[in-house]
């Protein structure tokens, strides 16, 4: 029995390892990667957050992957592409986020009428009320309406804020595969918000709120491929594992497209803010965007941190190398990724809690 046990812990500790070959050598993360690793490899499954899934990570239905051939691109796309162009099989974007807009666009709006808009749906109340007291936003004095939400933290906070909370029916299929998938992605999202909101806060940005918003949803593309095409997104999962490749990659070998440029298609059809676009179309490559480069240098950060501390699952299956422009941008060195990999482990339960109405934090 103790014998299993280290053996286990050996599989585990190798399997991190593996995970974090691509980025052990950065010297910005020696020491610090291996901090994470060791955290990773001595976490009790049993005790860890809800979101944390038990090693190994890797194969597209959680298991040990297996090679796959490579396919055409036509497989896929010939799948996709009629969905992607139909704004009726796409997901549709939550109406109370859409109300909400609206009158929060408008300057005469008063808080006690977006709280009456939002007590059309005391669900979304329960949900907000619940983060914004949750020890992750640290108020001192705990807010009991939405008003006094409005007040503390503007209109736009709090529009944001209802997005992120109003997301997770989204993350749902009738497909168990598909299902399990999206579960994991709904946490490894939660995990790179709270990653996200604290590295804008150490930055110095303002409005942190629209980064957390834009890590929830900086993976929206993988959610459209798992709701219409789930073969697809498993196909690009096995790919990485076997080509030892980013998932990113792979699916532009399996689908012809990835799911940073489906995510940004969405967003540009609900009209979304160019800022949370940005997060969804160059979370990969920050030092290409031309607009809004800090949120996207924020969600590029923010995913790898989600990635490394094992939050859910992206279905990468690897942790990728730091963008330099992300880093230069972000003045990140050694102590404060530290700092971002620390806080990040410790709040996301209660934040993970207040979203999904768990038990923790």
């Amino acid at each position: 029995m103790i014998t299993d046990a280290l053996d286990a812990k050996g599989l585990v500790l190798e399997e991190v390892h593996r995970r974090f070959a691509q980025v052990l050598e950065d010297p910005l993360m020696h020491g610090v990667a291996g901090e994470v690793v060791e955290c990773l490899a001595a976490r009790d499954g049993e005790n860890a957050p809800r979101g944390h899934l038990n090693l190994p990570f890797e194969g597209a239905d959680g298991g040990a992957a297996t090679p796959v051939k490579k396919i055409g691109a036509l497989t896929f796309r010939s799948a996709l592409v009629p969905i992607l162009s139909d704004p009726a099989q796409l997901p549709s974007i939550p109406i109370l986020y859409l109300r909400l807009s609206k009158l929060t666009q408008d300057p005469s709006s008063t808080a006690a009428q977006v709280a009456e808009v939002l007590g059309t749906d005391p669900a979304s109340v329960t949900r907000l009320l619940r983060l914004v007291n949750s020890p992750f936003y640290g108020l001192r004095n705990p807010v009991s309406s939405v008003a006094g939400a409005v007040r503390l933290l503007g209109f736009d906070a709090v529009n944001s804020l209802v997005l992120a909370t109003s997301m997770d029916g989204l993350f749902k299929s009738t497909s168990p595969t598909a299902s399990a998938r999206m579960e994991q992605l709904w946490y490894h999202s939660i995990g790179c918000a709270v990653a996200a909101k604290i590295i804008a806060s150490l930055a110095g940005f303002g409005d942190v709120e629209q980064y957390f918003v834009a890590g929830l949803l900086h993976d929206l593309g993988k959610l459209v491929v798992l709701r219409s095409c789930p073969d697809a997104f498993e196909q690009s999962a096995r790919l990485a594992v076997s080509d030892e490749t980013q998932f990113a990659d792979a699916e532009n070998v399996v689908c012809g497209t990835n799911h940073a440029l489906i995510g940004a298609l969405l967003g540009n059809r609900w009209s979304l803010p160019p800022s949370l676009v940005a997060g969804l179309s160059q979370h990969h490559h920050p030092g290409q965007a031309k607009a809004h480069p800090e949120v996207a240098a924020v969600v590029h950060l923010a995913d790898i941190v989600s990635l490394g501390l094992g939050i859910g699952s992206s279905g990468n299956p690897f942790v990728p190398p730091i963008d330099n422009a992300a880093s230069k941008l972000l003045n990140l060195d050694a102590d404060r990724l530290k700092a971002i990999i620390d806080t990040t482990e410790s709040e996301y339960p209660a934040v993970e809690s207040a979203i999904l109405g768990t038990n923790k934090g």
